[in-house]
């Protein structure tokens, strides 16, 4: 698990779908300034039919847009890649679910530690 992150979303610049590898790609700036470009990669599963086109939505709203994102960091053709497992926005929290390979929404608390400055240890 050394390669399971969070990292901070500050916007979503670009979406697409790659239909030679049945992969949606996105693109964020992560943390501060615009130089801070992070892929996020979902792979489309047979079992999941609506797993991408909900992380497209996720990456598209903008009144509680995604702020924090969680899963498996790679580096592929020099790009810092990350294939979520769980999105935040103030309010909400999506988890991938691999086994069931489903998305499940969580109402988060008022006093949720997503409003606390993130810490690297």
């Amino acid at each position: 698990m050394d390669n399971l992150f969070i990292l901070p979303v500050a916007e979503c610049i670009s979406l697409g779908w790659d239909s030679s590898r049945q992969t949606l790609d996105a693109q964020v700036i992560s943390g501060e300034g615009e130089d801070n470009l992070l892929t996020l990669s979902l792979p489309a599963s047979a079992c999941s039919p609506f797993a991408v086109e909900r992380m497209a939505a996720l990456l598209q709203q903008t009144d509680d847009p995604v702020s924090l994102v969680s899963g498996f960091v790679s580096f592929v053709e020099g790009q810092l890649t990350l294939e979520p497992r769980v999105m935040m926005t103030k309010t909400r929290a999506w988890r991938w679910t691999q086994k069931l390979r489903l998305w499940h929404r969580y109402l988060l608390p008022a006093f949720c530690l997503c409003r606390l400055p993130l810490i690297s240890c």
